[in-house]
């Protein structure tokens, strides 16, 4: 651990710290601001903040997620029956440059938007529409369907400013064959 003393020493370090939570969420308020790096700050002496070493010393903790830069479906869509929903409902990700969940700031609320893709002439439909607000950079889909049989289909997801992303294909069976079979890993 390396100990500076001073506010010569303490400004750049504090600056480069504003600076990477700016970039993180660039939506802050200079007050917002303050308030991360105070409530980032573990105390040094009593009381804090004190005037020999203000609020302490800076604990930024892990780099919070950067805005978003792309999509990633968590729960790809899988096979089903026409007309009945999905086995696995699409859940998309927004992802930062690392592929982070983007979790916080303005990007992690973005609409996300889903399509179906080949073969054409089916429809594919979801409880509440085909758009969704993300919630802490997640879009969560319900009772997804696709009413014509085939196979090849595939999702693609889009949300303004992204690149879209494009789920892996599945096939839609015809209403008198048996369920897909989901398996799972056991112990």
């Amino acid at each position: 651990e390396v100990v500076f003393c001073g506010t010569s020493q303490s400004a750049p370090f504090v600056s480069g710290a504003a600076a990477l939570l700016l970039q993180a969420d660039p939506g802050l308020t200079p007050a917002q601001l303050a308030a991360r790096l105070r409530a980032r700050a573990v105390p040094v002496g009593s009381p804090a903040p004190n005037p020999t070493h203000g609020w302490g010393r800076l604990a930024l903790g892990p780099a919070p997620p950067g805005p978003a830069a792309g999509l990633a479906f968590t729960a790809p869509p899988t096979g089903a029956i026409a007309g009945a929903p999905m086995t696995g409902q699409p859940t998309v990700r927004l992802v930062d440059a690392a592929g982070t969940t983007a979790s916080t700031g303005p990007s992690s609320t973005a609409i996300v938007t889903l399509a179906l893709g080949s073969p054409t002439g089916a429809t594919l439909t979801c409880e509440g529409g085909l758009s969704k607000p993300a919630v802490g950079g997640v879009a969560y889909f319900a009772g997804c369907t696709v009413d014509v049989v085939g196979t090849g289909y595939a999702i693609t997801a889009t949300a303004p400013g992204l690149p879209p992303v494009v789920s892996p294909s599945f096939a839609i069976m015809p209403p008198d064959a048996p369920a897909p079979l989901t398996t799972t890993a056991s112990a």
